[in-house]
């Protein structure tokens, strides 16, 4: 499923927030967000914008300057605010519930600019590949409900690079998330060379998707010595999808490949389990002290969402490590 990072959306609920006037909280899908007072009401439609949004220089925006137009997590008065919501008049924009208006008003997903060595780039992603982007479920919070019943396994979201991994055709494939990369002064070749014997051990048309963790990279957040691989993904180029948890972690077993944490390996959602309490779910730290990114949640068996028109996939990000950025 694509990230819609500006959609046509609806108002859930209007809250008041404790000792101020002028602001009060919305709520949309599963976020909520600061706005004026009395700007919304239970139903109004709205455009709502993801955190992570970089949004066009408009006078509308002019509050985001400071910020380069960047929609943050934040605090206000000690309500968390995640997103910005704005009236469809206001953004000069119609459409139904669910419209993608991301193009249509020119915003864009904020991308750090990598602090590590990315020489040697010699082409694309290759497209036999799928790139990794987990949806948030604060985004489809009805897709809970699709994990109930399941047995799921609960992962820690580890904060690097996007690291993928295949022998495909008699030729070898190191990429990041956007980019091939071959020999040269850059971080994806290194993370190869370091763990080569063991990603040569994984059988021909599978492709192996893991974080690359390390000094430089992402502040090393995790506390780490040494350039790691740690895989969440294993794909079957041949059939086109995903190996189930259990076969993924059996093949990382057998080739010497360190995974992501488990958390838990057969974790069943409770049937009064709410988007909050996965929220809750996701914090913690990593060894390192500092707030961990959040979890990652999916069935044991792939499995097909009709939600997402993809694979049952889900991430929460800890919203202490969100503060904290």
């Amino acid at each position: 499923m694509t990230r819609k990072l500006a959609s046509v959306q609806q108002i859930l609920s209007v809250q008041p927030i404790e000792g101020a006037d002028r602001i009060e909280l919305v709520k949309v899908l599963g976020w909520q967000c600061v706005a004026k007072r009395g700007e919304f009401q239970p139903g109004d439609p709205c455009v709502y914008f993801e955190i992570d949004s970089v949004l066009p220089e408009r006078s509308e925006f002019e509050f985001l300057r400071e910020r380069k137009f960047r929609v943050k997590t934040a605090k206000f008065r000690g309500a968390l605010s995640q997103g910005l919501a704005m009236p469809l008049a206001t953004m000069g924009v119609s459409g139904a519930v669910g419209d993608d208006v991301t193009e249509a008003l020119g915003v864009h997903k904020y991308e750090p600019p990598p602090s590590w060595r990315q020489e040697g780039r010699i082409g694309l992603f290759p497209g036999f590949l799928r790139k990794t982007d987990e949806i948030r479920l604060q985004s489809v919070p009805e897709v809970l409900d699709e994990f109930r019943g399941l047995s799921c396994y609960v992962t820690t979201k580890c904060d690097g690079t996007s690291f993928s991994y295949a022998n495909w055709e008699g030729e070898v494939h190191v990429c990041s998330r956007n980019s091939r990369y071959g020999e040269g002064n850059n971080i994806y070749w290194d993370a190869y060379q370091k763990h080569r014997e063991a990603l040569e051990r994984v059988p021909a048309g599978l492709a192996v998707q893991a974080e690359t963790c390390g000094p430089s990279i992402q502040r090393n957040r995790l506390g780490l010595h040494e350039l790691t691989l740690l895989v969440f993904d294993v794909y079957d180029i041949r059939k086109g999808e995903y190996l189930d948890g259990p076969a993924m972690f059996a093949v990382c077993n057998e080739c010497g490949l360190q995974t992501v944490p488990v958390l838990d390996a057969d974790w069943h959602v409770p049937a009064d389990f709410t988007v909050d309490d996965m929220l809750e779910m996701a914090k913690g730290a990593y060894a390192s002290g500092y707030p961990r990114e959040g979890i990652v949640l999916r069935p044991n068996a792939t499995t097909y969402s009709p939600t997402l028109l993809d694979r049952l996939s889900v991430k929460a990000i800890n919203n202490d490590y969100l503060l904290k950025e």
